[in-house]
């Protein structure tokens, strides 16, 4: 008998093809995923909420909107209009989201419902709040004596004369009609009932243990402003080639590519910025250091092409996407990094050295400030 060869055993391979990007893990089918594209290729962006749709999710219906979201080649060949742009849009139509999606969206909503009317199903129904009393303690000088002329009107309504009793005589039809003006004595939509009950309101604060001899808390909301934004680093690097960055898609850290440039490269791209600036001389540095930390940018927008075109009409880039950054601050140590592909965290010892570097020099020349004045 012919010995048995061993059982292949079958897999799927969940990392990229070549080895290299050992985090990235690409499932099969279609799958929600937050990386917005720094992982895996770019799609497209949802043109009705914006959403990043990344490899991962595929082309496809958008998983939040439901708008078809396709790459730019499969968008091309659907304004085509031929046979190929009709079995195409089928074929994405007909991409199904992940199995247990609509229940997932079904079970949220109903949450959101049930926390949209948590305030109407725990409200407490006091009966004593449904009458004013006029001398009540909580009430100041001036309301008591607006409760006080209100509860006589009421009162005077209430035991009118008979004298003033109105009759309708109907000649037509031969008969007295006795006009009675029904009218409630509490009327929810008093002004001057509504003008106090809205002013205890506003003065009450809640106090969980009333025998505490101190003020009670004040509360405010807290609102969140450009300023607190502009307080954080996220440590994301990126390889830089040019003075405008483009990407197809913070505090970001700069990066020099680690390709190293040859004289000519240098000599043209030195004669584009003279050309686009219009100056004849410019000091550029005697080195361009590559596969090194060059220091921090903070990215103030990221703009589309066509509105990053009627901006800068001169703009160098032609990426579908534009980083614009401002206040650059370079580093006085270069740190050796390997550049990486798209937008990447910074290594942690890296990115602590580097800022206390920035806040070193940040110390002396305030001090050399400080030593002038």
């Amino acid at each position: 008998m012919e010995p048995q060869g061993k059982k292949k055993n079958k897999f799927v391979n969940l990392y990229s093809a070549d080895g290299q990007a050992k985090d990235v893990i690409l499932l099969k089918g279609r799958h929600r995923c937050d990386c917005q594209a720094s992982k895996h290729k770019l799609i497209n962006n949802c043109m009705k909420c914006g959403r990043i749709v990344c490899e991962q999710e595929g082309s496809g219906p958008c998983l939040f909107c439901n708008n078809l979201v396709c790459s730019r080649d499969e968008q091309q060949l659907l304004n085509s209009g031929t046979k190929q742009a009709n079995q195409l849009y089928q074929k994405l139509v007909d991409q199904k989201r992940p199995e247990g999606w609509e229940s997932a969206v079904e079970h949220r909503n109903r949450l959101l419902e049930y926390d949209r009317t948590s305030e109407r199903r725990t409200k407490v129904i006091d009966d004593e709040s449904d009458y004013f009393t006029v001398n009540s303690v909580w009430l100041s000088k001036t309301e008591r004596e607006k409760l006080r002329q209100r509860e006589e009107e009421l009162r005077a309504k209430q035991h009118t004369s008979r004298l003033d009793r109105k009759v309708t005589l109907d000649f037509a039809g031969r008969q007295v009609v006795d006009d009675v003006e029904f009218e409630l004595l509490y009327d929810v939509d008093d002004v001057v009932l509504k003008e106090i009950s809205e002013s205890v309101q506003d003065n009450f604060v809640s106090n969980v243990n009333p025998t505490i001899m101190h003020s009670g808390p004040v509360f405010q909301d807290s609102v969140a402003s450009e300023s607190n934004k502009l307080m954080s680093d996220s440590a994301v690097n990126m390889s830089t080639h040019r003075r405008v960055q483009d990407r197809e898609m913070l505090e970001m850290s700069d990066e020099a590519a680690s390709k190293v440039p040859t004289t000519e490269e240098i000599r043209q791209t030195e004669h584009l910025y003279k050309v686009l600036t219009g100056e004849k001389i410019i000091k550029f540095p005697s080195q361009y250091p590559t596969g090194c930390l060059l220091g921090c940018v903070t990215v103030v927008d990221c703009m589309p092409q066509e509105e990053y075109r009627k901006k800068f009409p001169e703009g160098e880039s032609d990426s579908p996407f534009v980083f614009i950054c401002e206040d650059p601050k370079v580093l006085p140590i270069r740190f050796p990094v390997q550049g990486k592909h798209k937008i990447y965290k910074l290594d942690p010892k890296i990115h602590t050295a580097a800022l206390k570097c920035l806040q070193r020099m940040a110390k002396i020349q305030a001090e050399r400030i400080s030593a002038q004045h």
